[in-house]
């Protein structure tokens, strides 16, 4: 990858990071998108997630990291789960001592489209 590749790359990031609500609803919908791909499981990869995820917002692969371990996990409206993997898996997240490679999200009142 050339020099100029990487530069126009990371123009087209921001350096900021969501509020809870929004990050969520990127979330669930990039989650929504891949479970197609799961053949029945609730979970779905955390490096898929990520990238689509990165890709509709534009944030930073580290900003989403941040906003996943900080965002609620639940609430009235949804449950999120994160799950080890079996294996080693490579681009999961650390949390609480553990490497988490999963997503599952269930929403009871989600108001999210």
């Amino acid at each position: 990858m050339t020099k100029h590749k990487v530069e126009s790359m990371c123009l087209d990031y921001k350096a900021t990071m969501l509020s809870n609500e929004d990050f969520f609803k990127s979330l669930y919908k990039a989650y929504q998108g891949l479970l197609v791909e799961t053949r029945g499981s609730p979970y779905v990869p955390i490096p898929k997630v990520r990238d689509k995820v990165c890709k509709e917002t534009r944030i930073w692969p580290a900003d989403f990291d941040k906003s996943l371990v900080a965002m609620p996990k639940e609430t009235p409206e949804y449950l999120v789960h994160l799950s080890e993997p079996m294996l080693r898996q490579s681009d999961g997240i650390r949390l609480g001592g553990k490497y988490l490679y999963y997503i599952g999200i269930w929403c009871f009142r989600c108001s999210v489209p």
